[in-house]
């Protein structure tokens, strides 16, 4: 569960860092260099592979887990919560 929390705050900051780095060269060079981990071509995408693999490591999870915990556990509470408040606001207007 830690795991968990701790990659939805990092997963957080890193929904910040893409547009910074989509919109600034100087950014997105700044962010390849702290989260460099493999020689990957330098691009948005490996970006967030590089970032998967840096936080894999910290967390001591494989690129496979921290993956599946993204996307099937943390995506998804996102996607619900956000449906559950989308709800709760149409029905308090």
């Amino acid at each position: 569960m830690k795991n968990i929390s701790l990659l939805l705050f990092k997963g957080v900051q890193l929904f910040f860092i893409l547009p910074l780095c989509a919109c600034s060269q100087k950014a997105f060079r700044r962010y390849w260099r702290k989260y460099y981990m493999q020689p990957l071509e330098p691009n948005i995408f490996n970006l967030c592979v590089q970032w998967l693999l840096y936080n894999g490591q910290r967390l001591n999870l494989s690129y496979e887990r921290i993956n599946v915990l993204i996307f099937c556990v943390v995506w998804p509470m996102i996607t619900i919560a956000s449906v559950v408040l989308n709800i709760v606001l149409i029905i308090a207007l």
